[in-house]
């Protein structure tokens, strides 16, 4: 089923404004990967969209051809960062380098998209004024949080309770925006003069080089490369200060902004080198077809298994599944250990989602949380699993518990 109402084109590229080209992939219409469903909803008609992904060789952004209103994707969210102990590692370590690189006191740091306050509890430990802003009505959070999207009503909303912020974290959430330009404005009027903003993005390279196609969902509209962040920070009237590679997610850039110039180190200009080639259409091209033969290879594998589960109901292990041909062998259900997924069925392929149980039964456990495949391994044995891990991306890999 699908609502026009909540469906929107984009024609032109949110940075720089260049014309849309034919999309590097189409998956056709897909359900909306965190739109997880109950029982008693299986039987009704699901919410699709189309699902494609263009480049604009002007700036080296990447993104979806058509929007999901946010209202639709964010009002009830079941995503909860503190689940992931790589997350929360990561978190530490990013508190403890903006708290170094702050040149301000008595800090306080404000969180765009906080979902469940994982970042600011590490920022509280340091005795900041922690503010969460997250849209998602049924998140509970330990941490101060104001409800509702980063807009300008919400800046105001800030700014007269605090005046100003010194640290600003936006982690994995402007690859969600549509105005990217309104997004950085109101991050410049809530920064004091000495601030400091790090905005932590998936990098499209990374995207590509390790063939996380499945990352490719309706949340992210756009796909980031250091190119188009700094354009688009620049029209913001920010300062640029460093970009850097960071491990997470399969390859995140961060971004450090502030509000007069500045630059720390050459590490800006490295990334930028590296990403030279990538404002073409090649890689793109090799990336298309690289897609169809994951797909076909995971679906080959797939028809060998016997007793197949899941672990882990991520949104791109949900989007995995529903690229898969409709003959190729689904896990019989999907382990999570979030509370809030358990007893729902994820969207598109209506597999359950149960809680920690008992796994020595089961021959393959299929990871649809590959960038977690450690700790997933770990919780595995402690359920008694003894059988072989399917590791699906990059490409597909079994191996012997």
């Amino acid at each position: 089923m699908m609502s026009r109402s909540d469906i929107t084109p984009h024609s032109a590229c949110r940075v720089c404004g260049t014309p849309a080209v034919p999309p590097f992939l189409d998956f056709g219409l897909q359900p909306l990967a965190n739109a997880l469903r109950t029982k008693a909803q299986l039987n009704e008609p699901e919410f699709l969209a189309p699902l494609a992904v263009w480049n604009c060789a002007t700036c080296g952004l990447s993104q979806l051809t058509h929007t999901v209103s946010p209202t639709r994707l964010y009002t009830d969210y079941l995503f909860r960062s503190e689940t992931s102990p790589s997350w929360r590692q990561h978190c530490q370590k990013l508190a403890r380098e903006a708290i170094k690189r702050s040149t301000t006191q008595n800090t306080v740091v404000l969180d765009i998209a906080s979902n469940d306050g994982t970042l600011l509890k590490e920022f509280a430990r340091y005795g900041c004024t922690v503010i969460g802003v997250d849209p998602a009505e049924n998140v509970r959070a330990d941490i101060p949080t104001l409800t509702g999207f980063w807009d300008d009503a919400m800046t105001e909303r800030v700014r007269h309770k605090h005046g100003g912020v010194d640290i600003v974290t936006a982690t994995n959430v402007l690859g969600h925006v549509d105005d990217v330009l309104g997004f950085l404005l109101n991050i410049r009027t809530v920064l004091r003069r000495e601030g400091l903003a790090i905005i932590e993005v998936p990098s499209v390279m990374s995207l590509v080089q390790n063939n996380e196609f499945p990352t490719i969902y309706h949340e992210h509209l756009s796909y980031w490369s250091a190119h188009a962040l700094i354009q688009a920070a620049t029209r913001a009237g920010l300062y640029v200060a460093r970009v850097e590679l960071q491990a997470i997610h399969c390859g995140s850039l961060r971004m450090y902004l502030k509000k007069q110039s500045t630059l720390w180190g050459t590490a800006t200009d490295r990334v930028l080198q590296e990403e030279a080639r990538w404002l073409t259409e090649k890689p793109y091209q090799r990336f298309r077809k690289t897609v169809t033969q994951t797909l076909r290879s995971l679906s080959s594998v797939l028809t060998e298994t016997k007793i197949l589960w899941g672990y882990g109901a991520s949104a791109k292990g949900t989007m995995l599944l529903n690229l898969l041909s409709p003959e190729t062998p689904l896990p019989i259900a999907v382990i999570d250990d979030a509370p809030a997924k358990q007893g729902l069925y994820l969207p598109g392929v209506h597999l359950p989602v149960v809680g920690p149980t008992d796994l020595s039964t089961v021959d393959t456990l299929m990871l649809l949380s590959w960038n977690n495949a450690d700790d997933l391994k770990v919780r595995a044995e402690q359920l008694g699993f003894a059988g072989t891990f399917l590791i699906p991306i990059p490409e597909p890999q079994l191996e012997k518990e």
